[in-house]
């Protein structure tokens, strides 16, 4: 439902692969959208499965044919595969593996539908996706839709942008900030690109505290790393965090739509005794 917060509170126990069978998580996840003041329709899109550990947020590309279609439509294939993937008992490859096809399967998805509905013809969708499984974390991304681990309070982004200026940046080609705001807006790869580029798919450890943030650009094209790492200072409810998050981004002057799931991790009562 758009607009609203849904808070999802599941416990789920997850081994520690690096510490006794004992120790166990209690994972907790909200969300919230919001529509960019210049958009008639809210083309982000989010899925949540707290009891499969798996969260998607999805951001229509802005000015593409169809892009709330597509956000939905990429956000509701990958978390179809994944959801399969994840409930059998014996599983075929790794998750990373099931990652990538999912992607990869969503993006055909999206080129068939042009291919037999001309008016959706061109439409793309950027989309980032974390997998919380056995313990393990597994995050991956395509355009510009970002995972954030925050851990002691200090915001790390775990995706990398898949844009122009991303591109430059890395290769030390700029540092330019009116550079960046031209340059920070044309993605190189996105769902629904017949040159699409296979995410790479980024695995850790989950510790008790961490808190993970998924965020379409509405919310990081304004918000900084920083300020989300102070939110998080004062905030212990994931559905006070994910408002937070969408009311900095209004407040700081988003124009885009704004996406923002968390997804929370302590230890479980029996832990804290």
């Amino acid at each position: 439902m758009r607009g609203l917060v849904h808070q999802l509170r599941l416990r789920r126990h997850m081994n520690h692969p690096t510490q006794p069978t004992t120790n166990r998580f209690t994972m907790t996840a909200a969300a919230k959208t919001r529509r960019g003041s210049h958009n008639e329709l809210n083309e982000d899109c989010y899925r949540m499965n707290t009891r499969r550990g798996l969260f998607v947020v999805s951001d229509g590309l802005g000015g593409q044919a169809g892009g709330e279609l597509a956000s939905r439509l990429a956000a509701g294939g990958l978390m179809r595969d994944l959801q399969t993937f994840l409930r059998r008992r014996e599983r075929q490859g790794t998750v990373a593996e099931a990652l990538v096809q999912a992607f990869c399967d969503a993006n055909k998805a999206m080129l068939h539908v042009g291919d037999f509905l001309p008016r959706f013809r061109g439409m793309g969708a950027s989309m980032a996706v974390a997998v919380v499984d056995n313990g393990q974390l597994y995050v991956a991304g395509v355009g510009d839709c970002r995972v954030y681990l925050i851990r002691n309070n200090e915001a790390g982004r775990l995706t990398v942008d898949q844009t122009l200026f991303q591109m430059l940046f890395d290769a030390g080609l700029t540092h330019d900030r009116q550079q960046h705001a031209r340059s920070r807006r044309l993605l190189w790869s996105s769902l629904g690109d017949s040159n699409f580029a296979s995410p790479t798919v980024r695995c850790q450890q989950i510790q008790t505290g961490d808190r993970l943030l998924l965020v379409s650009n509405g919310v990081t094209r304004v918000v900084k790393d920083g300020l989300l790492g102070r939110l998080n200072s004062v905030t212990e409810d994931d559905a006070e965090m994910s408002e937070h998050v969408i009311n900095a981004a209004s407040t700081l002057g988003a124009k885009d739509d704004a996406t923002c799931i968390s997804v929370s991790f302590s230890a479980t009562p029996s832990e804290l005794a």
